[in-house]
């Protein structure tokens, strides 16, 4: 019986191993892989007006001012 209860945590131990793992890496993925795939960078930011937006650039973003112009590509996203 005790090596039953043994096998059962073990798989229990594993499963939520498993399922922690998935979790993380799922969160790191980008929501475009094909444009993470061409070195595009995803950025959240906030335009005066207090809207978040993601901003998709091909380019490190090292501050805010540096961005010059964006294209609205949808209600939440721009493109620099």
């Amino acid at each position: 019986m005790m090596k039953m209860m043994e096998v059962d945590l073990l798989y229990t131990f594993i499963i939520a191993g498993i399922i922690f793992i998935t979790a993380w890496v799922i969160s790191n993925i980008p929501s475009h892989p094909i444009l993470y795939l061409f070195k595009y960078r995803f950025y959240k930011v906030e335009s005066d007006d207090g809207m978040v937006y993601i901003l998709i650039s091909n380019r490190k973003i090292l501050s805010p001012k540096s961005i010059t112009s964006v294209k609205k590509i949808s209600d939440g996203m721009l493109m620099e």
